[in-house]
């Protein structure tokens, strides 16, 4: 049984690699998600994520600025902060996320377990979430 969405020991790719297990213990992705420039996010109150995974393990580090992500397994919701490069977020496949709240300068990484499968990703939430949705109507 996995422990769920945690704080790592150690940052980045370190962090990474000692909380997966030997599988995925190696680097399929790294996802850069800026939010500004011509790629970045909307300064609107924009999200990402709302998934979870079959099999993916993520690893959630904002190298710049700071955002959170709103994390629900089965039984609990809580949302992380995440504002120095030194915090590393680990995302276990039961994990829904959504991040939300950018500073206007975040650089938000996520790696992953697994190369990009669309079939892996879980849109469903357990459950209405209205604190999601209470935290965000004010952006």
């Amino acid at each position: 049984m996995s422990a769920g969405c945690r704080w790592a020991a150690a940052s980045g790719w370190r962090a990474f690699q000692r909380s997966t297990p030997a599988r995925a213990s190696s680097l399929r992705r790294a996802r850069p998600i800026p939010v500004s420039g011509n790629l970045g996010l909307r300064l609107d109150g924009s999200t990402r994520g709302g998934h979870r995974h079959h099999q993916t393990i993520q690893a959630a580090i904002c190298l710049k600025g700071s955002c959170a992500i709103y994390n629900q397994d089965r039984d609990n919701e809580r949302v992380f902060e995440l504002n120095s490069p030194d915090q590393c977020l680990i995302l276990e496949p039961k994990d829904w996320h959504q991040m939300f709240d950018f500073s206007k300068d975040a650089i938000l990484m996520v790696l992953a377990s697994e190369y990009f499968d669309s079939g892996d990703y879980i849109y469903e939430p357990y459950f209405v979430h209205d604190r999601l949705r209470e935290l965000t109507a004010s952006q």
